[in-house]
C-alpha cells in the first residue's frame, strides 16, 4: 500500500502569519484584516484577506466594528480544538468571497463562518529573543539626548551613515514629548519601555513637519531622515492614552522584541506588552515570551504590523488590528512552512518513487 501527497512550501519569517499566539489567543471585539504597507497607509487602505491568526487556542468572541464582518482571513488552531471549535466561535471568519450557502460556509445568526478557512494542524516553533552584539562602527550611548525646544528628543543619524545603539536600563517617554528617530537606531532597554498620555515615538522616513507650542508660543520644525529603530526590551511595554509608536509610518521601521526567555518565563518571571486607549501602533513585535493586550478605547485606537507572543488578547469593538503583508519575509531564518498539500489519487498525477 503506497500514498503520495503533493507538498507546497514557502520561506517564511517571524511573521508569516499575522497574529500569532504561542498558546491562548483570545479576541474579544474589534476588526481583524490585512492591508500592505507599500501601497496604503493603515488607516486608510482597503481591506485585505491575506492575515492567518494562529494558534494552539483560539477564542473567537463576539468582533465587529462598522460592518458584519470580524476576521477578514484564516484561522489556524492545534488539532486538540477541532472538537466543538466552529459552535464556540461568536464572531465570523470570512474569506473575499464567502458567500451564505456556498459549501463549507455555516451560519450562527446573522454570523458566517467559512469552515474552508479554518485549519487544525497549527504548528510553529517560537525561538527566544537575544540582543545582537554590536556590530562594527555603532555608536554606543548610555543616555538619551536633551529634548529640544520643542520637547522632542531627536536621536539617530540622518544620513544614515552612522547607527546609534542606546543600552538603557529603562525608557519612559514623558506626557507631550516626542521622541524621533531619524536614522538607524537600536534600543537595548533592560527594564520598561512606555509610552504615556501624549508622548509619542515617531521614526521619520522622509520630512516631517512638527509643530508644538512652549510657553504660549507655537513652534514649528522641519525634521528630515532616514530613520528605523529596532527595540530589545526585558521588561514590560506600555502604549496608552494617545501615545503612539511609528504611526503612520511602515511597521517594518519599528521593529519589538521582547527578550524574556523561555527559561526565565517558566521559573516565574512575566513580560507584557499593552496598547490601550486610543495608543496607535504601526509596528511588527515578537515576543515569544510575553502576553501581548491590545484595549480599545473610544474608535481611533489600531494596530498596524504584526503581533507574535505567548499569549494574546485583544478587547474592544473600536480596536482594529491589520497585517502588514510586506512582514511575511521580515526577519526569514532560512526555514519553511507547509502553504498547502493535497494527496494524489488519481495514477496519472503519481509519480514512481524506487525501484
Amino acid at each position: 500500500i503506497s500514498k503520495e501527497i503533493r507538498v507546497k512550501l514557502s520561506t517564511g519569517g517571524l511573521f508569516a502569519n499575522g497574529l500569532v499566539a504561542k498558546d491562548n489567543l483570545t479576541l474579544n471585539g474589534g476588526m481583524i484584516d490585512s492591508y500592505r504597507s507599500s501601497l496604503g497607509n493603515p488607516a486608510t487602505a482597503p481591506i485585505g484577506y491575506d492575515i492567518t491568526v494562529a494558534s494552539t487556542a483560539v477564542n473567537i468572541g463576539d468582533l465587529a466594528l462598522g460592518s458584519a464582518a470580524d476576521i477578514y482571513g484564516s484561522v489556524a488552531v492545534g488539532a486538540d480544538s477541532q472538537s466543538g471549535f466552529v459552535n464556540s466561535i461568536q464572531g465570523q471568519i470570512i474569506g473575499p468571497n464567502t458567500a451564505p450557502g456556498q459549501d463549507g460556509v455555516t451560519n450562527h445568526g446573522s454570523n458566517m463562518i467559512d469552515t474552508n478557512r479554518i485549519a487544525y494542524d497549527y504548528t510553529q516553533e517560537f525561538p527566544d529573543v537575544t540582543v545582537p552584539p554590536v556590530s562594527a562602527g555603532t555608536i554606543v550611548a548610555t543616555s538619551l539626548p536633551a529634548a529640544n525646544i520643542q520637547n522632542i528628543i531627536v536621536v539617530g543619524d540622518s544620513t544614515g551613515t552612522n547607527t546609534y545603539r542606546y543600552q538603557l536600563s529603562s525608557v519612559s517617554i514623558p506626557n507631550g514629548t516626542t521622541l524621533m528617530v531619524v536614522g538607524p537606531v537600536e534600543f537595548d532597554v533592560a527594564t520598561n519601555f512606555s509610552v504615556t498620555g501624549t508622548a509619542s515615538l515617531v521614526v521619520v522616513d522622509g520630512t516631517t513637519t512638527v509643530t508644538t507650542s512652549s510657553g504660549g508660543m507655537s513652534i514649528s520644525g522641519a525634521y528630515n531622515g532616514v530613520g528605523a529603530a529596532k527595540l530589545y526590551v526585558g521588561g514590560n511595554i506600555t502604549i496608552s492614552g494617545n501615545g503612539s509608536l511609528n504611526a503612520p509610518y511602515k511597521p517594518e521601521a519599528l521593529q519589538v522584541y521582547g527578550t524574556l526567555s523561555k527559561a526565565a518565563y517558566d521559573s516565574g518571571v512575566r513580560q507584557s506588552i499593552t496598547v490601550g486607549g486610543n495608543g496607535n501602533l504601526t509596528s511588527a513585535i515578537y515576543a515569544p515570551n510575553a502576553d501581548v493586550v491590545m484595549n480599545g478605547g473610544g474608535s481611533s485606537g489600531y494596530m498596524a504590523g504584526a503581533a507574535v507572543g505567548r499569549s494574546v488578547r485583544v478587547n474592544g469593538n473600536g480596536y482594529r488590528f491589520r497585517y502588514d503583508k510586506d512582514l511575511e519575509t521580515l526577519n526569514d531564518n532560512g526555514g519553511y512552512k507547509v502553504t498547502a498539500w493535497a494527496e494524489l489519487s488519481a495514477k496519472i498525477d503519481q509519480v514512481v518513487i524506487g525501484g
